[in-house]
């Protein structure tokens, strides 16, 4: 049970990275599709600055699975702090992403990953901004930003019918293809990013399940990501709640002292474990 907090920690990083096939959301709708356009959606996706929230996180891999109770902090474009906390409000472990690093706490076991977030993005040019979105379920161009007004254009609508909408951007990041699934609301419910060559054979799935509108516009208060690493199955879900905009957060990032410090090569066979 100890080892899994760390373990979900590392998935997540994995995971929200490299973000890809899609698995139909369970998410009921209703009616008939509405005009849909990809003005709208930017539209709808306000500024923020800052991101507070509890919520819950579930994982499962190497047949064994965990559940816990978590905080979360984000600070737009700079960085995301998640902790885990199973009893007690205890922090157990922590994980922090910035543009730059990616730093995993194991207070139980006094041991750390701290590494260049490229180790983690395999070419894709996923930046803070882009695991952010990805995880509260905004539409992001890759290698341009958030969609807004201005970039909106790097995006085209190719399929529509009484299920939603397919959208995908005019221009492909090489090597790999990405596209956004919408319910007949707007509201994003996969995201799919495919490798153009076989020799990435990794799949990765993006679902989202719930949404409330916010300050921030529409965001996903329940997803599912999973994953498969060297044939090893790994899903998290992530619940959000008492979400606050907009406040002071603190998000801590130094290497903790007295603790045994693993590199990225321990980061995958910990996953494999």
């Amino acid at each position: 049970m100890k080892k899994l907090i760390f373990l979900a920690l590392a998935a997540l990083v994995m995971a929200g990275c490299k973000t890809t096939k899609v698995v139909p959301t369970t998410e009921n709708n209703t009616g008939s599709a509405t005009p849909f356009t990809v003005a709208a959606v930017a539209q709808r996706q306000a500024d923020w600055t800052t991101l507070k929230c509890g919520g819950h996180i579930d994982f499962e891999g190497s047949g064994k699975s965990l559940g816990s109770n978590m905080q979360m902090r984000m600070e737009r474009g700079k960085s995301i702090y998640i902790s885990m906390r199973p009893a007690l409000g205890i922090e157990a472990a922590r994980m922090v992403i910035t543009d730059s690093t990616v730093l995993i706490v194991d207070k139980l076991h006094r041991r750390y990953i701290k590494e260049n977030v490229s180790l983690l993005t395999a070419g894709v040019p996923v930046t803070v901004a882009a695991l952010q979105d990805i995880f509260l379920g905004r539409v992001h161009v890759l290698g341009i930003g958030t969609l807004n007004g201005s970039n909106m254009g790097n995006l085209e609508i190719v399929a529509s019918d009484d299920e939603g909408s397919v959208a995908v951007p005019r221009e492909q990041f090489k090597g790999f293809n990405y596209q956004y699934a919408f319910d007949v609301n707007g509201r994003v419910k996969a995201l799919q990013v495919k490798p153009t060559t076989t020799s990435r054979s990794t799949t990765y799935a993006a679902n989202y399940l719930q949404h409330s509108l916010t300050k921030a516009g529409p965001v996903a208060t329940s997803l599912d990501i999973s994953t498969n690493i060297a044939g090893l199955s790994l899903t998290l879900s992530l619940d959000y709640d008492d979400l606050k905009w907009n406040e002071a957060v603190e998000i801590p990032n130094e290497e903790p002292k007295g603790y045994k410090r693993y590199g990225g090569r321990e980061l995958l066979k910990l996953l494999g474990q």
